[in-house]
């Protein structure tokens, strides 16, 4: 049996992150086979190297299906809305959700949309990427909760409240305020839960993530974050949101990005610093394993 440390590093261990886009590689002391046989799932990214020469919304180049080939990532979280506040997020997410299904269609032999938890060992099985359509905003929700279900059938299963301003739902980590999750708020994640939707509390406030913890009764992500303790800037999660997150069976992601270190390029041993660090706070949890067997796949 492995330990929880073990079982947090072990998909982690297999592969280093090149840029907020990119796909995975096999890391040094971690062999080809061990990275063949792990189930690897990159918490935010993309199907596919970054080109700066290529809009965003263009379609994926050889080049990007052969990295995803090769990459040997099981599935990842792809951003499908327009993020921020702005005139027409609405239209603007349906689009981005009909490009992706366009990729999905382009290359069925390549990605495997994630629907369930069942549909990641499938697309481990068949050797491809699972694409897990999620939300980094709510704002295409116009306040309406009830375009929440609708997205759901168009194959959204994760959702941040907020991203870094002030919302409908609550406030962002940029905001200096910090007023937490508004009544809004708290109905958005009670509808997460009813629809078995994962809850995202990246880019969210400190008292935000707080209350979205406590308010969630199921377990919940912080999927793109650093520590807080380590460097302290808004993006990163403080100690007391990490332990939370892992009493209630939480799950958080160590995104690599300048804000792992307070000025200057970040390297490997930044990212292994804030993981053992999450890992070492995430380890007094009283959480047990069992209550898994309380939430559906």
């Amino acid at each position: 049996m492995l330990t929880r440390r073990e079982a947090i590093l072990l998909p982690i261990a297999g592969y280093v992150c090149r840029s907020s886009r990119s796909v995975a590689a096999p890391a040094a002391g971690f062999s080809d086979q061990q990275y063949a046989r792990a189930m690897v799932i990159d918490a935010l990214g993309g199907p596919g190297g970054f080109d700066p020469s290529e809009p965003d919304d263009a379609p994926l180049s050889p080049k990007s299906i052969a990295d995803v080939r090769a990459s040997g990532v099981t599935a990842v979280n792809v951003t499908v809305n327009a993020v921020g506040n702005g005139l027409d997020r609405f239209a603007k997410t349906v689009a981005a959700i009909a490009g992706v299904e366009h990729e999905l269609n382009a290359h069925p032999d390549v990605f495997l949309k994630i629907l369930s938890a069942k549909d990641i060992a499938a697309a481990k099985s068949s050797n491809r990427m699972g694409l897990i359509f999620g939300f980094q905003d709510t704002s295409m929700l116009e306040g309406d909760l009830t375009r929440l279900a609708m997205f759901y059938d168009l194959g959204v299963r994760i959702s941040q409240p907020t991203y870094n301003r002030r919302n409908l739902m609550g406030d962002g980590c940029l905001e200096t305020s910090d007023g937490g999750l508004s009544k809004l708020g708290h109905e958005f994640i009670a509808e997460m839960n009813r629809l078995h939707m994962l809850l995202d509390l990246s880019h969210a406030a400190p008292r935000t993530i707080s209350e979205g913890i406590a308010a969630s009764s199921a377990p919940m992500a912080i999927t793109h974050t650093g520590c807080r303790a380590l460097v302290d800037v808004p993006r990163n999660t403080p100690d007391s949101s990490l332990k939370a997150l892992a009493d209630r069976g939480g799950v958080a992601g160590i995104y690599f990005m300048p804000f792992l270190r307070a000025s200057g390029q970040p390297h490997a041993e930044d990212v292994i610093r804030h993981l053992e660090h999450a890992v070492n706070v995430a380890a007094k949890t009283t959480w047990g394993l069992e209550r898994m067997e309380a939430y559906p796949a």
